[in-house]
């Protein structure tokens, strides 16, 4: 991935290797430090879904500059 704000969006069932997968691509792209990642947020209230969306962006290189507390 390369440009600003791209987002990817995996869905499979449990056990598929999800994390396996995208764990695997953040390294080898070199993403360690510009990849958010949030898992076992609660998708079924928004308002949790997204502070941990933003907690994640918090704690990215680029993330860290945008989005404030």
């Amino acid at each position: 991935m390369s440009g600003p704000a791209q987002v990817a969006v995996v869905s499979a069932p449990a056990g598929s290797g999800k994390t396996v997968l995208l764990r695997s691509w953040i390294a080898q792209a070199g993403l360690a430090e510009s990849a958010g990642w949030c898992d076992r947020a609660d998708e079924r209230d928004p308002q949790r879904f997204w502070l941990a969306v933003l907690s994640a962006l918090r704690a990215t290189a680029p993330g860290s500059a945008l989005v404030q507390l």
